[in-house]
């Protein structure tokens, strides 16, 4: 009799282990428990307070998804190229030009000489300038 509980105690005791989420700290609301936070800084809910301990939630989702911070795809200008069959886009230098685009051409292109592929905010865009602004504004 004595040996026959010890399966029912084992199944009880791996049973009662599942289920428990560690408890981290005292707390009467969300608010006390210690927040997530993201690559970017953002910070979320990672904990709920239930019984006045804060227990780790758990996600199926990344609570940080859209909250990691952009790759940069430039440092200097030299990293920047053209293409397409007009040299109408402005990319990463290496892959940009083996993009391929309709060989249309759209008279807002010959604006395009009027400035250059360069690395603006850590990406490759086209430089501003009063020249190639007043450009565009004939063809939009």
């Amino acid at each position: 009799m004595k040996y026959a509980l010890l399966p029912i105690l084992l199944i009880l005791s791996l049973l009662a282990a599942s289920c428990t989420v560690p408890q981290k700290s005292q707390c009467n609301l969300a608010s006390d428990c210690p927040k997530g936070k993201c690559p970017d800084g953002y910070g979320y809910n990672k904990f709920e307070c239930i019984s006045n301990k804060c227990s780790e939630l758990v996600f199926f989702a990344d609570p940080c998804l859209n909250h990691y911070p952009e790759e940069k795809e430039c440092s200097s200008d030299s990293e920047c190229s053209t293409g397409g069959c007009s040299s109408q886009l402005c990319g990463k230098k290496g892959s940009i030009e083996k993009a391929i685009t309709t060989c249309d051409f759209k008279e807002e292109y010959s604006c395009l000489k009027l400035t250059t592929c360069s690395c603006i905010s850590d990406k490759c865009n086209w430089k501003e300038n009063n020249a190639y602004i007043n450009c565009l504004s004939k063809y939009r």
